[in-house]
């Protein structure tokens, strides 16, 4: 009697733990990740965020420079590596220009000091890159 009872205690708590899981993973699945997911914004940029205190209206204007820019490079059909760079370098220099356009004084002063503070430590990272090999 006592063992039947065990049985009949243990499939009863396996049931409810079934019907429990699966409600749960039903709940799970029926939401979207997209639904809770915030936009996509680059590290970079959240960087710059950061570091000149960007409002959200001006995180948007310059993710969509960027869009663009990266669009346009797509769209080259420049296939000398010459020429090739020396458009990334100007693309690049008009989207610096674009970006400047967004900020504010204050911003762009701080953006003045960030990208010298960006370059050295991507120098310092390229180093570092060198003495692992």
């Amino acid at each position: 009697m006592k063992s039947s009872f065990k049985n009949l205690a243990f499939v009863f708590i396996f049931g409810i733990m079934t019907v429990y899981c699966s409600t749960a993973q039903k709940t799970y699945t029926v939401q979207s990740w997209s639904d809770t997911k915030k936009p996509h914004i680059g590290s970079q940029l959240q960087k710059m965020k950061y570091a000149l205190s960007l409002s959200d209206e001006q995180v948007t204007k310059i993710q969509n420079l960027v869009k663009e820019s990266h669009a346009q490079a797509k769209a080259s059909p420049v296939t000398d590596t010459n020429m090739r760079k020396m458009q990334e370098k100007e693309r690049l220099k008009a989207l610096e220009v674009s970006i400047v356009g967004v900020l504010n004084t204050e911003q762009v002063k701080k953006y003045e000091v960030w990208k010298v503070k960006q370059k050295e430590e991507l120098k310092r990272k390229k180093i570092e890159k060198k003495d692992l090999r």
